[in-house]
Parts: structure tokens; sequence; C-alpha cells
């Protein structure tokens, strides 16, 4: 395993971007960061889920995009507990959509996330 707080992913030709993940009673809070603007912060604190969308965005500009998650913190939720890891964030895929031609057929392309994620 491969701890970190910070993950990227960059596709060259795309019209959407989801963030797939996990939620847990030790979730942290992270911020998505598009094309370097800010567009949201997500709690992952919560009942156990495994491949969540934990974040979307559509109706992007066909073309070249980055997307960023950060962990920013321990979600205010969480109660510190000794031995666990707190502020975890565990994300399992990172999906673009892109055009295959201007008829609007879509294509899902995915990219499988091997790290765990800690503060």
């Amino acid at each position: 395993m491969h701890f970190v707080d910070i993950l990227s992913y960059a596709f060259d030709s795309g019209v959407a971007v989801y963030v797939l993940g996990n939620r847990n009673g030790y979730g942290g809070v992270v911020q998505i960061t598009i094309d370097g603007q800010s567009v949201r912060s997500v709690d992952l604190y919560g009942a156990v889920t495994c491949g969540e969308v934990l974040f979307s965005s559509t109706g992007l500009s066909n073309g070249q995009h980055t997307i960023k998650v950060e962990l920013t913190g321990m979600s205010p939720n969480v109660r510190p507990t000794a031995g666990y890891p707190n502020g975890l964030f565990v994300l399992t895929n990172f999906v673009h959509v892109f055009l295959l031609s201007p008829v609007n057929c879509w294509i899902l392309t995915s990219s499988m996330i091997t790290d765990i994620q800690s503060n």
C-alpha cells in the first residue's frame, strides 16, 4: 500500500468526469479541483460504502482536463480513536466520458487506483 494526500488524474479528451470511492467511519474531507479551479469539498464520513460516486462533473468542454483530489483534514463527524487512521480517503476509480464522434456517441474509460490515502 502507498499512502498519499493528493491524487491527480489527467485525460486528453473528455466532457465529464466521475470520482468513485468509499465512505467510512474514519473518512476525511477532500477538496476537488478541476483544471486548477476548486469546485467542491466532499466529506467522506458516513456509513461504509464501496465504489460510490463521490463526485461528478458533466458539461465540461470537450478537451484536456485534470482533476485533483486532495485530503484537507478530518471530517467534523469523526470521533478520533487511538490506533485508527483518522482522515482516511480511499478512491477506487476515476472515470471520464468522451465523445466518440460528433453524433454524440459516448465512451466511458476508467482508471483504477491502487493507492490508499490517509492523513
